[in-house]
């Protein structure tokens, strides 16, 4: 479950990109079926893409981008758990 920051006893733990100068502590990556189809949508949608769709040295192809509240997100098709 993923949800925005609030303030109550657990939320209060936390900071949004904002308050910490844009900066994040982390930033998940989720594997999706088809990077570009997915790129294309969030660009469509008015994403704010941070990094471009790329192919990744450690394999795949992926692109990062920042949600509304300032979370970077990556997502990509590199999967490790993927039989070999």
């Amino acid at each position: 479950m993923l949800g925005s920051a609030r303030a109550s006893e657990v939320d209060n733990l936390q900071k949004l990109p904002d308050a910490l100068g844009g900066g994040v502590s982390q930033s998940p990556y989720i594997i999706v079926g088809d990077a570009e189809k997915h790129y294309a949508r969030a660009v469509t949608a008015g994403a704010e893409i941070v990094i471009e769709m790329r192919d990744e040295d450690y394999g795949g192809r992926g692109y990062c981008f920042r949600d509304p509240e300032g979370h970077v997100w990556n997502f990509g098709s590199y999967d490790p758990w993927a039989s070999a």
